[in-house]
Protein backbone atom coordinates (compact mmCIF):
# COMPACT_ATOMS: atom_id res chain seq x y z
CA UNK A 1 0.00 0.00 0.00
CA UNK A 2 1.28 3.63 -0.93
CA UNK A 3 0.30 6.91 0.24
CA UNK A 4 -0.66 7.67 -3.15
CA UNK A 5 -4.25 5.92 -2.15
CA UNK A 6 -6.08 8.44 -1.06
CA UNK A 7 -10.12 7.95 0.64
CA UNK A 8 -12.51 9.53 1.45
CA UNK A 9 -12.86 8.31 4.78
CA UNK A 10 -10.86 5.08 6.50
CA UNK A 11 -12.94 3.32 9.25
CA UNK A 12 -10.35 1.72 11.92
CA UNK A 13 -12.53 -1.84 12.99
CA UNK A 14 -14.32 -4.31 11.28
CA UNK A 15 -16.83 -5.08 13.48
CA UNK A 16 -20.76 -4.20 13.22
CA UNK A 17 -20.29 -0.49 14.41
CA UNK A 18 -17.17 0.06 11.76
CA UNK A 19 -19.00 -2.22 8.99
CA UNK A 20 -22.23 -0.09 8.94
CA UNK A 21 -20.27 3.22 9.43
CA UNK A 22 -18.98 2.06 6.43
CA UNK A 23 -22.20 0.82 4.47
CA UNK A 24 -23.68 4.10 5.20
CA UNK A 25 -20.81 6.23 3.85
CA UNK A 26 -20.32 4.34 0.95
CA UNK A 27 -24.19 4.53 -0.16
CA UNK A 28 -23.37 8.19 0.03
CA UNK A 29 -20.95 7.67 -2.89
CA UNK A 30 -17.55 7.72 -1.10
CA UNK A 31 -14.70 5.94 -1.21
CA UNK A 32 -14.61 4.11 1.94
CA UNK A 33 -12.30 1.60 3.32
CA UNK A 34 -12.22 -1.00 6.19
CA UNK A 35 -9.36 -1.63 8.07
CA UNK A 36 -9.46 -4.76 10.37
CA UNK A 37 -6.44 -5.95 13.11
CA UNK A 38 -7.96 -9.67 12.43
CA UNK A 39 -9.69 -11.51 10.17
CA UNK A 40 -13.35 -9.86 9.38
CA UNK A 41 -15.90 -11.67 11.42
CA UNK A 42 -13.19 -12.69 13.84
CA UNK A 43 -13.81 -14.35 17.05
CA UNK A 44 -11.27 -11.68 18.93
CA UNK A 45 -13.48 -8.56 19.19
CA UNK A 46 -16.44 -7.31 21.87
CA UNK A 47 -18.86 -8.86 19.76
CA UNK A 48 -18.25 -12.46 19.47
CA UNK A 49 -20.28 -15.08 19.58
CA UNK A 50 -23.58 -15.87 17.99
CA UNK A 51 -26.16 -13.20 19.53
CA UNK A 52 -25.99 -9.85 21.78
CA UNK A 53 -28.64 -8.40 24.12
CA UNK A 54 -31.26 -6.14 22.96
CA UNK A 55 -32.34 -3.75 25.23
CA UNK A 56 -34.42 -0.17 25.46
CA UNK A 57 -33.99 -0.07 28.84
CA UNK A 58 -30.64 1.83 30.31
CA UNK A 59 -29.73 4.08 33.38
CA UNK A 60 -29.10 7.00 31.29
CA UNK A 61 -31.93 8.16 28.83
CA UNK A 62 -29.15 9.09 26.00
CA UNK A 63 -28.58 5.59 25.61
CA UNK A 64 -32.27 4.99 26.13
CA UNK A 65 -33.31 7.39 23.18
CA UNK A 66 -30.60 6.05 20.80
CA UNK A 67 -31.53 2.38 21.07
CA UNK A 68 -34.77 3.94 19.71
CA UNK A 69 -33.50 6.12 16.88
CA UNK A 70 -31.06 3.28 15.91
CA UNK A 71 -34.62 0.55 15.66
CA UNK A 72 -35.33 1.89 12.27
CA UNK A 73 -32.04 1.48 10.72
CA UNK A 74 -31.46 -1.87 12.60
CA UNK A 75 -35.59 -2.39 10.39
CA UNK A 76 -33.38 -1.17 7.19
CA UNK A 77 -30.49 -3.14 7.70
CA UNK A 78 -32.65 -6.49 7.72
CA UNK A 79 -34.39 -5.40 4.51
CA UNK A 80 -31.13 -4.87 3.07
CA UNK A 81 -29.74 -8.29 4.04
CA UNK A 82 -33.01 -10.41 3.94
CA UNK A 83 -32.59 -11.59 7.19
CA UNK A 84 -34.31 -10.88 10.89
CA UNK A 85 -31.47 -9.97 12.71
CA UNK A 86 -33.51 -8.47 15.82
CA UNK A 87 -35.44 -11.01 18.10
CA UNK A 88 -37.63 -9.25 20.32
CA UNK A 89 -38.90 -11.88 22.88
CA UNK A 90 -38.55 -9.45 25.67
CA UNK A 91 -35.83 -8.07 28.42
CA UNK A 92 -36.10 -9.94 31.90
CA UNK A 93 -34.11 -7.64 34.57
CA UNK A 94 -34.58 -8.70 38.06
CA UNK A 95 -32.11 -8.80 41.22
CA UNK A 96 -31.80 -6.07 44.29
CA UNK A 97 -33.15 -2.78 42.92
CA UNK A 98 -31.24 -0.47 44.19
CA UNK A 99 -27.61 -1.90 43.76
CA UNK A 100 -25.70 -0.52 41.27
CA UNK A 101 -24.14 -2.50 38.51
CA UNK A 102 -22.37 -2.20 35.39
CA UNK A 103 -25.44 -2.57 33.66
CA UNK A 104 -27.31 0.29 35.80
CA UNK A 105 -29.17 0.25 38.33
CA UNK A 106 -32.70 -1.22 38.16
CA UNK A 107 -34.78 1.37 39.84
CA UNK A 108 -33.00 4.07 38.05
CA UNK A 109 -33.59 2.77 35.09
CA UNK A 110 -37.62 2.31 35.93
CA UNK A 111 -36.98 5.79 36.19
CA UNK A 112 -35.90 6.54 33.27
CA UNK A 113 -38.49 4.40 31.36
CA UNK A 114 -41.35 6.43 33.04
CA UNK A 115 -39.83 9.14 32.08
CA UNK A 116 -39.42 8.14 28.17
CA UNK A 117 -42.97 6.64 28.03
CA UNK A 118 -41.02 3.17 27.50
CA UNK A 119 -42.80 0.29 28.17
CA UNK A 120 -42.39 -2.36 30.87
CA UNK A 121 -44.45 -4.40 33.49
CA UNK A 122 -42.61 -4.49 36.69
CA UNK A 123 -42.63 -8.16 39.00
CA UNK A 124 -42.11 -8.97 42.47
CA UNK A 125 -39.75 -12.13 43.56
CA UNK A 126 -43.13 -14.42 43.64
CA UNK A 127 -44.27 -12.87 40.44
CA UNK A 128 -40.79 -13.81 38.14
CA UNK A 129 -40.95 -16.68 40.32
CA UNK A 130 -44.45 -18.07 39.36
CA UNK A 131 -44.24 -16.62 35.66
CA UNK A 132 -40.30 -17.82 34.81
CA UNK A 133 -39.37 -20.97 36.76
CA UNK A 134 -36.98 -19.43 39.29
CA UNK A 135 -37.18 -20.54 42.64
CA UNK A 136 -36.23 -19.45 46.20
CA UNK A 137 -35.37 -15.89 45.12
CA UNK A 138 -34.73 -13.80 47.71
CA UNK A 139 -38.08 -12.03 48.97
CA UNK A 140 -36.30 -8.25 48.56
CA UNK A 141 -35.73 -8.94 44.63
CA UNK A 142 -38.09 -7.17 42.34
CA UNK A 143 -37.61 -6.04 38.87
CA UNK A 144 -39.15 -5.58 35.32
CA UNK A 145 -40.07 -7.27 32.04
CA UNK A 146 -39.47 -4.89 28.85
CA UNK A 147 -41.37 -6.46 26.02
CA UNK A 148 -39.20 -4.68 23.15
CA UNK A 149 -35.92 -6.32 24.16
CA UNK A 150 -34.72 -9.15 23.15
CA UNK A 151 -31.30 -10.34 21.25
CA UNK A 152 -29.21 -9.90 18.00
CA UNK A 153 -28.22 -11.87 15.72
CA UNK A 154 -24.70 -11.06 15.79
CA UNK A 155 -22.92 -13.63 12.98
CA UNK A 156 -25.98 -12.73 10.60
CA UNK A 157 -25.30 -8.76 11.54
CA UNK A 158 -21.59 -9.27 10.99
CA UNK A 159 -22.00 -11.41 7.22
CA UNK A 160 -24.98 -9.26 6.69
CA UNK A 161 -23.14 -5.92 6.60
CA UNK A 162 -19.72 -7.75 4.93
CA UNK A 163 -21.72 -8.61 1.82
CA UNK A 164 -23.56 -4.69 1.61
CA UNK A 165 -20.01 -3.29 2.39
CA UNK A 166 -18.44 -5.20 -0.83
CA UNK A 167 -21.47 -4.38 -2.88
CA UNK A 168 -21.35 -1.14 -1.78
CA UNK A 169 -17.46 -0.82 -2.93
CA UNK A 170 -16.15 -0.79 0.06
CA UNK A 171 -12.49 -1.77 0.72
CA UNK A 172 -12.02 -4.36 3.20
CA UNK A 173 -8.31 -4.64 4.53
CA UNK A 174 -8.08 -7.91 6.10
CA UNK A 175 -4.61 -8.44 9.21
CA UNK A 176 -3.91 -4.88 8.44
CA UNK A 177 -3.41 -2.63 12.16
CA UNK A 178 -3.32 0.56 11.70
CA UNK A 179 -0.85 1.39 14.19
CA UNK A 180 -0.76 5.20 13.81
CA UNK A 181 -2.35 8.58 12.83
CA UNK A 182 -0.82 11.74 11.42
CA UNK A 183 -3.45 14.21 11.07
CA UNK A 184 -3.08 17.64 8.95
CA UNK A 185 -4.89 20.70 7.61
CA UNK A 186 -5.64 18.19 4.20
CA UNK A 187 -6.81 14.93 6.26
CA UNK A 188 -4.99 12.13 7.45
CA UNK A 189 -2.28 9.75 7.42
CA UNK A 190 -2.71 6.75 8.08
CA UNK A 191 0.44 4.05 8.33
CA UNK A 192 -0.84 0.62 9.02
CA UNK A 193 1.55 -2.63 9.03
CA UNK A 194 1.50 -2.68 5.12
CA UNK A 195 2.33 0.87 4.53
CA UNK A 196 0.82 3.99 4.50
CA UNK A 197 -2.46 5.57 3.01
CA UNK A 198 -4.26 8.99 2.90
CA UNK A 199 -7.92 9.82 3.89
CA UNK A 200 -10.11 12.52 4.13
CA UNK A 201 -11.63 11.43 7.54
CA UNK A 202 -11.14 8.62 10.09
CA UNK A 203 -13.74 6.63 11.70
CA UNK A 204 -12.66 4.67 14.95
CA UNK A 205 -14.15 1.73 15.70
CA UNK A 206 -11.73 -0.34 16.65
CA UNK A 207 -13.50 -1.18 20.42
CA UNK A 208 -10.62 -1.78 23.19
CA UNK A 209 -7.73 -0.79 20.85
CA UNK A 210 -8.83 2.45 20.09
CA UNK A 211 -6.47 4.49 22.37
CA UNK A 212 -3.70 3.60 21.12
CA UNK A 213 -4.70 5.39 18.29
CA UNK A 214 -5.95 8.12 19.98
CA UNK A 215 -3.90 9.06 23.55
CA UNK A 216 -0.72 10.00 20.73
CA UNK A 217 -3.13 13.02 19.54
CA UNK A 218 -3.99 14.10 23.45
CA UNK A 219 -7.25 12.43 23.38
CA UNK A 220 -8.60 9.60 25.49
CA UNK A 221 -11.73 7.53 26.10
CA UNK A 222 -12.44 6.93 29.68
CA UNK A 223 -13.39 3.43 29.48
CA UNK A 224 -12.74 -0.08 30.37
CA UNK A 225 -13.37 -2.52 27.59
Amino acid sequence: MSEAEHYDIAVIGGGPVGLASAWHAARRGERVAVFERFAFGNEQCGTSGAERHWRLQYTEPDLCRLTGEALPLWRELERATGHQLLHAFGSLWFGDIDVATNEGKISETARTMDDLSIPYEWLTAPDIERRYGFTGLPRRFEGFVQPDGGAVDVRATVDGLLRLTEEAGCVLRAQEPVLELVPDSGGVTLRTARGRCRAGKVVVANGAYANQLLEPLGSRLDLQV
